[in-house]
């Protein structure tokens, strides 16, 4: 991969515990580990004691996370910055990189309701569309088109609520469906706000398909069973690319580390996502901007896959608007791609 980092970079991958190669030996110890603040004391822990074992301290360093992984990083990055455990320990960070943001889905100081969960998923909605149906243009002047009538025409209509006449709903409704994908009828019924859980079975329903939460270029046949409680492996998406990458990780990356032990690799562990406590003494927000506060040099990259409806385009677009950050240090990236 010419385009990989290790040529310029350390890469270091940390499993948490009770995923991936992790394990935890004492399994009444979970809680010690997974709750949104104990995890990010842990990686705390675990990044000193990586500094000081290989003299790392003065190297620049980026942290990077994914998904869920991106509260853990505004968390970290704000304990990094010497409010962890009751003391004061700093660690410099030069960087975050928020892959697949989704701070504001487990936070009360940024959670979106039912009204911007709409707004902020149409844009992908919208290239889900764009994709299955080989609209006219480019995608990205056609995601640049449903951002626009998001921040207009759609925000204000609904802002009107109950005082939109027929003839304006009627009116919205049909735009709706014109980015997303979806009929008329259908946006009508769902009161101008489309869901993402029914918008997977509904826009390709004619078809006989439904697409992928993480990455909704791919599809399998409708399948009416599927909902949230069993995405992870009924997942049009997750249940097709999952194989081939637990078939690198389990060979050619584990054979180039050096790896020998025959633990099993866990690509998702159901039984700690249940148990994880997905409640924080800190906002995610809030940290995220204490940490770029504290840290006058510190860059955020936001970056995004344009096909996933899991963790938004809107979702990443939002937060950085909305939370206090210093605009000039801030960068949002949208790639042709999924989770």
């Amino acid at each position: 991969n010419e385009l990989c980092l290790i040529d310029i970079a350390d890469l270091v991958f940390i499993d948490p515990v009770g995923t991936g190669w992790g394990r935890l030996l004492d399994k009444e110890a979970g809680e010690r580990f997974w709750t949104m603040d104990s995890d990010a004391d842990a990686f705390n822990a675990l990044i000193h004691s990586w500094l000081t074992r290989y003299n790392r301290w003065q190297s620049p360093k980026f942290l990077l996370g994914e998904s869920y992984g991106t509260n853990r990083a505004a968390l970290l990055a704000e304990s990094l910055s010497g409010s962890s455990q009751g003391e004061f320990s700093a660690v410099g960070i030069n960087g975050l990189v928020m892959l697949g943001n989704a701070i504001g889905q487990a936070d009360d100081v940024l959670k979106f309701n039912t009204t911007e969960e709409a707004l902020l998923m149409l844009p992908s909605m919208a290239a889900t569309n764009w994709y299955h149906n080989k609209l006219e243009g480019t995608l990205e002047d056609f995601v640049a088109k449903a951002y626009a009538f998001c921040e207009t025409e759609y925000v204000q209509a609904l802002f009107k609520g109950d005082r939109l006449t027929p003839a304006e709903k009627d009116a919205l409704a049909e735009k709706i469906a014109y980015f997303s994908g979806l009929k008329k009828e259908t946006v009508l019924e769902q009161n101008l706000r489309p869901k993402k859980w029914e918008y997977l079975k509904l826009v390709l329903k004619d078809r006989g398909l439904e697409v992928g939460v993480y990455d909704s270029r791919f599809t399998l046949p409708l399948n009416q069973e599927y909902t949230m409680e069993n995405m992870v492996r009924d997942d049009s998406a997750i249940s097709q690319y999952t194989p081939s990458f637990m078939a690198a990780i389990s060979g050619p990356f584990r054979q180039a580390l050096g790896i020998t032990f025959d633990r099993k690799y866990y690509a998702i562990s159901v039984d700690v996502s249940k148990a994880w406590k997905r409640t924080s003494k800190r906002s995610c927000a809030n940290s995220l901007a204490a940490a770029m506060r504290r840290n006058p040099d510190l860059q955020v990259l936001f970056s995004t896959g344009t096909y996933d409806l899991q963790c938004q385009m809107g979702q990443a677009k939002y937060p950085v608007e909305h939370i206090g950050l210093d605009q000039d240090r801030v960068n949002l990236a949208e790639y042709p791609s999924g989770h």
